[in-house]
This record gives structure tokens, sequence and C-alpha cells, in this order.
């Protein structure tokens, strides 16, 4: 699941307080992140930008009570600097509209379409190096297959070869259409339960893998609620969360995903939810000398989950993450430092197993990453597939939109796991393509046994 970079999202998910500083009037030009923001008489303009192109994607008007930014300063009159609860970059004043913004619109054609598909990822994707890939040659070998009058399949096709290419999970192109014509492309690679799968079976089409793998989920989840945990365990927020003992002396806590956990909830709710819950399963955990935590199918979601969690387990203040922006040919001044400290509600203390696997994408990574080197804390799996960076979503000129990571995450001893992923500690086959249920519910029971052990060091 892909982290969705949306403000007004991420300020009210998480209880940010805004400053009170409000946005001024003017022409805003991002450092990194591909906008332009025009603020004047009560009202914002978004621009989606790159050298050449100039896409609107928003408008709407300011409300004081409900900021768009959770934070906005001003070092000077020429600069505003914004920041989230996982973000922070600074706006430039200019004196003009980008030219590309003023013309008037002719409709597009495919031939500008991929102009500005290319232009945003050579301007903003964070990947390449990490990914070998030379984005120049790239150009040089596709755009001569789109010309003007090339049909919308044609062009798509064309884009999802390069999306493919590029093979991040965090990258897609999609046409925004809904039913039998809509177009969605991303990474070519499968993750998880459907990569083994596709080791058993081969030769289908994707979505009977991901058909499959959805299957096995389900199969996965009710083993564990109730063979391995014998009917005795809870969960909540639309059953993503299951928590429960693996014996008497390992607790078990299960975040399946970090979306959908709060459907028709306010904004302003979910973190005191998130935390009354948590409250209540280590709360259940008390008498546990170890705990296993799984996040083996988790594929991402809303990144204030996995730090919540994160909070119960770690006993000083540390650095979670850091991140910064790809911006001018190289990476943003702006720096954003994630720093979480112990929560002083209840908290375990014992040895923790972070059960992981290739399906921890995005979000479902984050736990890994921020508990990673704690003497306490064991990673058993398999390697994560290397996909931390938020997710900007680029306005295209025929109204598609293409998704792309642009920042840089480190880890809080300096390490980048773009594209290589985030090691275990402890290697293990999480998931087996010959006998995927009873095979996990194996690497469950090792992972259970490896905590057991550790609580008797």
């Amino acid at each position: 699941m892909k982290k969705l970079m949306t403000h007004a999202v991420l300020l009210l998910s998480v209880g940010v307080t805004a400053r009170a500083e409000p946005m001024r009037s003017g022409i805003w030009k991002s450092v990194g992140y591909a906008e332009v923001l025009v603020v004047g008489d009560g009202q914002y303009t978004f621009y989606d930008v790159t050298r050449a192109t100039c896409v609107e994607r928003e408008h709407g008007v300011i409300n004081p009570t409900e900021p768009y930014f959770p934070s906005v300063t001003y070092p000077s009159a020429e600069k505003m600097v914004v920041e989230g609860s996982s973000y922070r970059y600074s706006l430039l004043k200019m004196d003009t509209l980008p030219e590309a913004c003023t013309v008037k619109r002719q409709p597009p054609d495919a031939l500008e379409t991929f102009d500005a598909f290319w232009s945003y990822l050579d301007e903003n994707y964070a990947g390449f190096k990490a990914r070998g890939i030379d984005w120049h040659a790239v150009r040089t070998r596709y755009r001569p297959r789109v010309t003007t009058t090339t049909t919308e399949s044609e062009l798509y096709a064309t884009l999802g070869e390069i999306v493919a290419m590029i093979n991040d999970p965090h990258v897609f192109v999609s046409n925004r259409k809904q039913g039998v014509g809509a177009v969605l492309l991303s990474a070519r690679d499968l993750h998880g339960i459907a990569r083994v799968v596709a080791v058993a079976q081969p030769g289908h089409e994707d979505s009977f893998y991901h058909r499959a793998s959805h299957r096995i989920e389900e199969g996965i989840e009710a083993l564990i609620r109730y063979e391995v945990l014998g009917g005795r365990f809870k969960t909540a927020f639309n059953d993503k969360l299951t928590w429960g003992m693996l014996d008497p002396n390992v607790a078990y806590l299960r975040a399946s995903a970090f979306v959908g956990l709060f459907t028709g909830m306010k904004r302003d709710d979910m973190l005191p939810a998130l935390e009354a819950k948590l409250d209540e399963a280590f709360g259940d955990f008390k008498d546990a000398r170890a705990l296993v935590i799984d996040v083996s199918t988790n594929t991402g979601g809303a990144g204030f989950i996995p730090a919540a969690i994160a909070r119960r387990i770690i006993r000083e203040p540390k650095v979670a993450w850091t991140k910064r922006a790809r911006a001018n040919g190289g990476l943003s001044e702006d720096v954003f430092t994630m720093r979480i400290e112990p929560s002083v509600s209840t908290r375990f203390t014992g040895p923790v197993v972070i059960l992981m696997s290739n399906n921890s994408v995005s979000s479902g990574e984050e736990l890994p990453l921020i508990l990673k080197g704690l003497p306490y804390v064991t990673l058993f799996g398999d390697t994560s597939p290397g996909a931390l960076s938020d997710i900007q979503m680029k306005s295209l000129p025929n109204g598609g939109v293409l998704g792309l990571p642009n920042e840089v995450v480190m880890s809080a001893d300096g390490e980048n796991y773009d594209a290589r992923g985030i090691a275990p500690d402890v290697r293990t086959s999480v998931f087996d393509p010959a006998k995927p249920l009873s095979g996990y519910t194996r690497t469950l029971a090792a992972a259970a046994s490896l905590a057991a052990r550790m609580a008797l060091r």
C-alpha cells in the first residue's frame, strides 16, 4: 500500500497543532515537491510543475480554523517553511507564475503527457541511483514511440513499460478512470505471498496471484485466531489489529495493515482511538515475558500507527528516521527528523521479536526501521522491499496521475534502505509456496520460540 502525501490528511490524522502564522498572499514555488502555490483573496491554488509543464492540481478556500499546513513559518519575507507530521519543506517567493501556468491550454496530446511524466521523475524521483537507472537513456529509448497522434491506450502501454522497468513499489501511473477503461500500472515484481504463489504456479496474470494472495491472507488470519490463539484473541479497527497470547509467556500483536483502520472516524479522533486500544492491548500483555509483533503481511498505510506502536517498545527517546527531498539535482537543505519518545502510558519492557517479510512494504517497513538495532529487539523473517518514502501525486496533462517517491529516508544510524530493503537479524522464509498456511504457522511458532528464548537470557 502506498503512502500518499496529502498535507491536510497528515495534519488532522495525527492531531498536530497549527501555528498561528497564516499563508501569506503571493506566488510560492516549492524547493523540491514540484509545486507552485498561489495565495490571495482568501483562496489558494496548487499547480504541479516541471521546467516546461504546469497542471492545476487543487483549488480551495483558506479555512483559518482548519489550516492546510500544520505549521507555517517565515524565516524571511521571501521564504515560507511548511511542516507537518512527516514532512518539512520550503517555498520561495516568485514575482510571476511560470509561463507554462499562464498560457491558454489546448487539449493535451500524448507527447505533452509523456514529457510531463518524464520530467516529473527526472526532477523529483529519488531512486535512480539506488536502482541503477540511466533516466536520460530511458527518454532516448521510449520518447520516439510517442507522437501527437498516439492513442491513450498506446501512451499508457509505453508509460507502463517504463514504470515496470523502474520497479519501485511506490511508482505508479493511472488514467484516473473507473470501470473497464481504468488503467493502473506499477512495479513488475510481485511481493510476499503473491510472489511465492507465482514461484509455485508460474504462467498466470498478476491478477491471479493477487487474488490467490488475498485468499491465503484470509486463511492466515483464520488460522492465527482460531488455531494459534485458540479463539482467545481481541481485534480492533476493522480487524486490522489482533492480539492475544501465543503461550503463557509470549504475547502477540498482529498489525495486518496500517490502512483502513478508521472507517467513518473523524481525523482528529484517530490517534486518541489508537492510543486507547494500544493501552488495552499492552495492558493485556502485562504478565508476558516476551512479545511478537507481526507485520509480515502489512503493505502499509498511515505512518503514525507504527510510530505509536514503537513508542510502546522503546525505552528512551530516539530518532526514528530522517528525510530529505530531491531538489535541484541533489537533496534539499530541509531535513525532517522524526523523533519519538517512550509512551507515558502502558509499555512493554521485555524482549520483542518483529516478524517481517517481503510483503512488509512502505509504512509496513517503518516498525522494523525504527526498532532495528535495539538490543532488546530482533527482526525475524525476510528482507523488506525498501520503499519508505511518501508518494507525491503529480497531475498529468491528460487527466492522469503519476505517483512517485521524491524523498530519501534514512535510519537513525544514517543508512538508506531504498531498493535494498531492511534485512532481518534472523533470516527465515515466511511464506512457503507449497504450504502457505501451515508454513506460516510454523514460521510464527519459530518467532514465538525465539522470543521465549530471549526472555530467558
